[in-house]
């Protein structure tokens, strides 16, 4: 007769293994509770020795996340992008009363911006050019004798960029005292990794060697000559065109016998109207290609004030925009413009 165990025997083995299993945690649960009364004594210890409990390793790990977070957001690279430093701002407030709203300078500025480290370097530049001549040097003249060459500076993801990195730095340090949580620690990381690297405009200039005051002495000498027989000539016409012993009479024969003196008054009235005419005369034009005295180029009228003047459609708004302008840069000035094929 045979017998058939598989049943026994299968219920024998389950038995077993039960058994083994029950072992098993049995050891594992005792092995976990001395781990854990090891790590109590010592967490007790440490709470002892040094007042550090396990909330505050926590936060430690939080704010070790913070760090790295910091660590990797540095290496983006767009701290250098951030242009809120005090010499920044110093640097854009030099340009922009050294250039004033001479055209072109709005993009001048932009353009140098972009790197502030260029910005830093051309600014000193105009500084160190000023200081040897000597005289303050016309924002025409700066602007003609500065090339700004720019490469890779029209990103046009780069605004939009920078914003992300000053939100993303923001939150890192306003939560820098609580740290990152492992959630908000693997965010950041995914953002940092959309942000992806910085590459700075590379923004180089070229100074014409002149501004520094290499210029040829004798240009310079004729300009101021012809400068000054200019406001002599119709210094001299106004004269003769006002009645003789009245008071505008004398105030003006006092300041042309008083030239050589003090030539200020008769250039502060005439000298717009003597430096345009000398540019647009084309036997002189040649004197002022690359740089004008700068006793002659205070006397250079805006472009930018022209072009207002000249666009003005208004009637009303027209005839107080040559009011202004003939206020500004002397009687006449705004019907030169206005009517040139008269001139």
């Amino acid at each position: 007769m045979a017998f058939y165990y598989g049943g026994i025997l299968e219920g024998i083995m389950a038995a077993d293994a039960k058994k083994a299993a029950d072992e098993d945690r049995r050891i594992n649960q005792e092995r976990y509770d001395r781990e854990q009364a090891r790590a109590d004594e010592r967490w007790a210890l440490t709470q002892e020795q040094f007042g550090f409990t396990k909330d505050q390793a926590a936060q430690t790990e939080n704010i070790r996340r913070s760090e790295s977070a910091l660590k990797l957001l540095k290496a983006t690279g767009f701290d250098e992008a951030l242009t809120n430093t005090a010499e920044f701002k110093s640097n854009i407030l030099y340009l922009g009363n050294a250039l004033g709203d001479t055209e072109g300078a709005s993009d001048f500025i932009a353009a140098l911006s972009r790197n502030p480290t260029t910005l830093s370097t051309t600014t000193k530049a105009i500084k160190e050019m000023q200081k040897k001549r000597g005289v303050n040097i016309s924002p025409e003249e700066l602007i003609e004798g500065i090339e700004v060459i720019s490469e890779n500076a029209d990103d046009p993801d780069f605004m939009s960029r920078l914003e992300k990195f000053k939100d993303l730095r923001t939150a890192i340090l306003m939560g820098s005292l609580q740290g990152l949580s492992g959630e908000q620690y693997s965010d950041t990381i995914s953002k940092l990794a959309e942000l992806g690297q910085y590459t700075p405009s590379s923004i180089a200039v070229n100074i014409d060697p002149a501004l520094y005051g290499g210029f040829d002495p004798a240009v310079l000498k004729r300009q101021q000559t012809l400068f000054n027989e200019g406001v002599l000539s119709l210094a001299n016409q106004a004269l003769n065109s006002v009645g003789q012993g009245s008071e505008e009479y004398g105030r003006i024969s006092n300041e042309i016998n008083n030239f050589k003196n003090n030539p200020i008054p008769l250039q502060n009235r005439f000298g717009y109207f003597v430096t345009q005419q000398l540019k647009d005369d084309p036997n002189n034009a040649y004197l002022f290609e690359q740089k004008t005295d700068p006793s002659v180029s205070k006397y250079t009228i805006p472009p930018r004030a022209i072009e207002i003047l000249v666009n003005e459609i208004d009637p009303v708004r027209k005839q107080q925009a040559i009011n202004d302008f003939n206020e500004e840069y002397g009687q006449g000035m705004a019907e030169y413009f206005l009517n040139p094929q008269s001139n």
